[in-house]
């Protein structure tokens, strides 16, 4: 083999040798010749699954692949907390109790200076009710009561309240001694990690010591005895009971970016799928309103994702724990179709977290309970293509100058091999380019390469000539500008890794005649 290639090569030098002296002992001018040598310009073999391992970070956040290579575009909306426990919990306003008793005392000493005593179990009751929930047991993180007492017995002057219904940090019940003057009577009481159990009807019950020391007033038969409790700066750790209707809106935005760039036209994926996910461990079901949910652009244009602005209700149930999310897959409420090619740049997600409150049903919510919504669009890229444009630009230079006198060349011949593996239709075109402006063309739509809808891959080659005043235009240009007008032709297919595209651009160069002066 390596003495057949030897010999070849030996006989193609020595028929340059002999042309070569041939044509400088005649002094031949011009070589008559027909021949042609070409020059491999761009060459590009590539799957959707190759371009995925090309891509950016950006695509990587909106694309996921099923099992089967079918591609999806996916997005979502986490409104972290939407209804956080703690504004419940932790935001409770300032909040006054009260209440009065009558009680009667018998006839008492006129003798200045004796001490006497009036005990009463379950002397008052206070009905301790809070905005927004009714109690049946509650632990405080944190917190103050502020007593102001008083009583129509201006000679007392100590006041003792206890209460099984209030149960301090150590554990032993409310107890605690008010001393005063003139039958007025104030105190502050730090009940932070106490815990409240008042009884069926909301109520905290106090016993009382009362005691006075007589004077020459004489005072016998009814008495009154008021208490205010100035509740201040409570935070709950958790409440257990009724819970009032509380609404609490949301208005979301993620940025988005499909990152489609040179391309025009229209791209339209079918069928979204959307699954609203949310977490709920404020322990009782709520309710949730989707008012909208939608593709927008900074100018303010919106693409609604659900049919018709449509407002969605769903009841949220209690889940398990505080990281796993349950699913409500919405499929009716969804539009039949979006345009994947427009100018979004966010993921629009609005609507409000509500507790109903009118089944009276007990609850036992705690400080860290929450409901977090997440709002996953999974977009099959599964559509129907009507004129889908992709341009492309790449660097051309061939390196020859038709100014110069050697020039050898008068007619080019470019050379277009296509390899359609995707399911659409495509009718290329090219364009020549010097200093941004195009200056030629290659009229290539007459050429139309099938699109691969049954998995028969499309081969095509198309051949252009290019001569005369149009080479040197071509010649000089600096761009090479691809485009593509690609389209389904009526079918509705989805893209898979699978599917691909190869294009091979060659460019042949021909002469009919040789200055023998370049030799």
């Amino acid at each position: 083999m390596r003495k057949r290639y030897i010999i070849v090569r030996t006989m193609v030098m020595m028929m340059l040798f002999l042309s070569f002296f041939s044509c400088k002992r005649d002094e031949v001018k011009v070589i008559e010749v027909d021949s042609v040598w070409s020059l491999a310009l761009f060459h590009d073999d590539i799957t959707v699954n190759d371009a995925l391992n090309l891509i950016d970070s950006t695509w990587n956040t909106w694309l996921k692949i099923k099992p089967n290579g079918d591609l999806y575009a996916c997005y979502s909306d986490t409104v972290d907390k939407v209804l956080d426990a703690k504004d419940i919990l932790w935001e409770i306003p300032d909040t006054e109790f009260s209440a009065s008793v009558e009680f009667e005392l018998p006839e008492l000493p006129t003798v200045p200076g004796v001490h006497v005593n009036y005990d009463e179990h379950g002397f008052v009751s206070v009905p301790f009710h809070f905005e927004g929930f009714e109690i049946n047991e509650a632990g405080l993180r944190d917190g103050f009561m502020n007593f102001t007492l008083s009583s129509s017995l201006n000679i007392l002057d100590t006041v003792i309240l206890s209460s099984s219904n209030i149960i301090m940090e150590d554990g032993s019940a409310f107890n605690h001694v008010f001393v005063g003057d003139d039958a007025s009577f104030s105190g502050t009481v730090d009940i932070s990690d106490c815990i409240l159990n008042p009884d069926e009807n909301g109520n905290v019950i106090f016993s009382a010591s009362l005691a006075a020391t007589t004077d020459e007033t004489p005072v016998a038969g009814m008495q009154t005895f008021d208490i205010g409790i100035l509740f201040e700066n409570a935070k709950f750790a958790f409440v257990e009971g009724v819970f009032s209707e509380m609404i609490a809106p949301f208005s979301d935005t993620v940025g988005i970016d499909f990152g489609l760039e040179n391309v025009s036209g229209d791209f339209e994926l079918y069928t979204p799928e959307v699954v609203l996910r949310y977490i709920n461990t404020l322990g009782l079901a709520t309710g949730c309103n989707v008012d909208s949910l939608y593709l927008g652009d900074d100018d303010g244009w919106k693409t609604t994702i659900i049919r018709d602005w449509e407002s969605l209700n769903f009841e949220l149930n209690t889940t398990e724990n505080n990281s796993d999310y349950d699913s409500i897959v919405l499929d009716e409420q969804i539009v039949d179709m979006l345009n994947l090619i427009g100018d979004y740049s966010f993921l629009g997600f609005t609507g409000s977290v509500l507790i109903d409150g009118s089944d009276n049903d007990v609850a036992r919510m705690t400080d860290e309970s929450f409901v977090s919504l997440a709002a996953e669009v999974e977009m099959p890229i599964k559509y129907k293509v009507r004129e889908f444009i992709y341009t492309d630009t790449v660097d051309f230079n061939l390196g020859l100058n038709m100014d110069d006198d050697d020039f050898l060349f008068d007619e080019m011949e470019f050379k277009f091999n296509f390899e359609n593996r995707l399911p659409m239709q495509i009718v290329p075109q090219a364009y020549f380019m010097q200093n941004g402006i195009v200056i030629d063309s290659l009229i290539l739509s007459d050429n139309i390469i099938p699109g691969c809808y049954d998995d028969t891959v499309s081969d095509a080659e198309f051949l252009v000539s290019v001569s005369d005043d149009r080479l040197d235009r071509v010649i000089n240009a600096d761009k090479l500008k691809l485009k593509f007008i690609l389209s389904t032709e009526g079918h509705e297919v989805i893209m898979n890794t699978l599917d691909g595209f190869g294009l091979r651009i060659g460019v042949g160069f021909k002469t009919s005649t040789i200055s023998t002066d370049i030799f």
